[in-house]
């Protein structure tokens, strides 16, 4: 099976978080966040020593399913030189934004620069 369109949602799905155009959230799982599109949901995990990539119809059903290592033979990830570098720079960057990352680090800096 060949993965081009896998490895192009990644590519996008890094780009878009990367500019601060996706949104994440946490979910029940462990390790895992979840970026909602108007029918369908990506969730993105890290289990092992994989990142796992699950596409979600609005049924709850799982359409797609695939890991860093499918994309092994796909041409042109976008961070590093490996898919794997790339997923787990997009993992990282969505947890940062599910969690708020930045806000809370604002707020921290706000609140040392008070007491200088």
């Amino acid at each position: 099976m060949k993965y081009d369109k896998q490895g192009a949602l990644v590519a996008r799905l890094y780009k878009a978080t990367a500019d601060g155009k996706l949104a994440w959230q946490d979910t029940t799982r462990e390790n895992a966040f979840q970026a909602s599109f108007p029918t369908l949901s990506v969730v993105l995990s890290y289990v092992g020593d994989d990142y796992i990539i699950q596409v979600v119809n609005s049924d709850g059903e799982l359409a797609d399913v695939f890991t860093d290592a499918n994309l092994r033979e796909v041409q042109g990830a976008p961070y590093g030189s490996h898919w794997y570098q790339t997923m787990k720079e997009l993992y990282t960057l969505a947890r940062r934004k599910a969690r708020g990352a930045d806000a809370a680090l604002d707020e921290i800096l706000s609140a040392l620069d008070e007491k200088d």
